[in-house]
């Protein structure tokens, strides 16, 4: 695996929940059950780091290396002589939102680390994007009942 791509097409979650979902680092351990915790001081934009811990794991520091709260974002996390990124996009079709994550992995190591984090990244993907598209309705229904 040096790349692995999962989609989901909803329905009933438009662009705008999806997208504060995403920005909103620090509640994504709300709809993400895999993290302890993640933190973001400041901004969800290029350029930002923020630490997530994932459950049992040590802090990892990830970076934002692109960042379009309503189309997608791509996040980078470096390890000894590889690189992982998170490509995280939606698009709007005739048939729905289309949200779809891809985990890549680059460099020397690339090889180890697919091994030893990446594989089980890419294996909660499609988890995740549920949890997140439930999260996103979630919010929506709260503010409309507001």
């Amino acid at each position: 695996m040096r790349k692995a791509t999962h989609s989901l097409l909803v329905t009933d979650v438009d662009k705008a929940a999806v997208g504060s979902a995403w920005s909103d680092v620090n509640d994504w351990r709300v709809w993400d059950t895999d993290l302890e915790c993640a933190k973001l001081r400041g901004p969800f934009h290029l350029g930002a780091a923020f630490v997530l811990r994932p459950k049992g794991g040590p802090n990892v520091k990830i970076r934002l290396e692109r960042v379009d709260v309503l189309v997608g974002y791509t996040d980078l996390t470096r390890f000894p002589l590889a690189r992982m990124y998170g490509v995280h996009d939606m698009e709007e079709t005739p048939d729905g939102l289309r949200l779809t994550t891809t985990i890549r992995v680059e460099g020397i190591l690339g090889w180890l680390w697919r091994k030893l984090v990446a594989q089980k990244v890419a294996d909660e993907s499609p988890t995740q994007l549920l949890s997140l598209v439930a999260f996103a309705r979630q919010r929506t229904a709260a503010l409309t009942h507001a």
